[in-house]
């Protein structure tokens, strides 16, 4: 008896023992437990503490009754107190042939688990709330691309029969046109392109997107992409009154990525230097390379980017404040990075207003 009173009374818990339908005092009592009561009345104490303790000890008498069991017997629930704070948990065990009753203060501990509990559903919740949000997502993005994928296409055939029919029209070969038709017809032609070279970007952007568009690898140099690069380029360049000039460090370098897009960004990133450059201004493009990459740079001397926008400056459909009125979609970039980053690469610019801005792109010399 005094052996185990010893270990209760170290474990903070309160211990009597049950003889003859009594209870009597078998440990110390506890801090959170000491009260003056005359041994009679330990029962009537115990019960008005909490109702369901009333009947823990109503019940306990048949637990108390059955056989030996050095365990635990009848564990009742955790309880509130009489300060509506404290918690209590009471069980009847046997041991050595006596048989006992233990009140355990669960005060600190309880609070701990509501708290553990409390961050586990909250956790729960929010993991359960986030992935649902992802799947919306991912359903929104796909419903997204499958509808500029179908929009793409359903323009696309009407676009290329304006086009195709207006050139018909300005090479005059249904009939001649005075001045006037001719600038109409060259206006809907333009027109038509630029609407269509939209479509073709929303299209690359759908298909990066959803993962559709699938590289073209093979080996080339970097003159050739240069080169190639360059051809579509002259006649904006000249129209603009800027100068390009190229000073290649790599051009006999062989490369294995996809040519045809990183032409795209190429060019895209040469079209925009040319637009962005007043006349009489200069564009520069350099390749060099170095530790298993190849860079190449696009250098102008044109109106920079605001610093305020330069943050946003590869978001979708975004454009500087500063872009003239023939700035684009807001796409090219966007869909650069893209590209870039699927060959295992890095896009990137630095850039001061009035003064000018460089953008960059750097690849594998073998593709990862």
């Amino acid at each position: 008896m005094n052996e185990i009173s010893s270990v209760f009374a170290a474990l903070d818990i309160a211990l009597w023992s049950h003889e003859s339908g009594r209870l009597q005092l078998a440990a110390k009592l506890p801090a959170w437990l000491a009260v003056a009561v005359e041994p009679d009345d330990w029962a009537r104490y115990l019960a008005g503490l909490h109702p369901v303790l009333g009947d823990f000890l109503a019940d306990a008498p048949g637990v108390w009754d059955g056989p030996v069991d050095p365990a635990r017997l009848g564990s009742g629930p955790w309880m509130a107190g009489p300060d509506g704070r404290q918690v209590l948990q009471a069980w009847a065990l046997r041991c050595g042939g006596s048989r006992f009753l233990a009140i355990e203060s669960l005060t600190a501990r309880q609070a701990e688990g509501l708290a553990a509990l409390q961050r586990a559903r909250e956790t729960n919740l929010l993991a359960e709330t986030l992935n649902r949000r992802a799947l919306q997502l991912e359903d929104s993005a796909r419903a997204k691309s499958e509808f500029l994928a179908r929009l793409g296409h359903e323009f696309k055939t009407p676009l290329n029969a304006v086009i195709g029919f207006s050139m018909l029209l300005s090479e005059q070969k249904a009939g001649s046109l005075n001045k006037r038709q001719r600038f109409y017809v060259d206006a809907i032609r333009i027109a038509g392109r630029q609407l269509l070279d939209v479509v073709n970007e929303l299209l690359d952007l759908t298909r990066i997107d959803s993962g559709v568009m699938r590289l073209n690898l093979e080996q080339f140099t970097i003159e050739s992409l240069v080169q190639e690069s360059l051809t579509p380029i002259w006649i904006q360049a000249q129209q603009a009154g800027v100068d390009v000039f190229v000073e290649s460090q790599a051009r006999d370098l062989i490369v294995t990525a996809d040519r045809v897009r990183l032409r795209q960004v190429l060019v895209n990133l040469l079209s925009n230097a040319v637009r962005h450059t007043p006349s009489g201004g200069i564009v520069r493009l350099t390749a060099h390379r170095g530790d298993g990459v190849v860079t190449i740079e696009v250098h102008d001397n044109g109106v920079g980017i605001p610093e305020a926008c330069q943050s946003r400056i590869f978001e979708e459909f975004y454009q500087a404040d500063n872009q003239r009125g023939d700035a684009g979609t807001g796409l090219g970039l966007a869909i650069s990075k893209r590209l870039v980053e699927q060959q295992g690469g890095s896009i990137g610019f630095s850039s001061k207003p009035g003064v000018g801005s460089t953008f960059w792109f750097r690849i594998p010399v073998t593709h990862p």
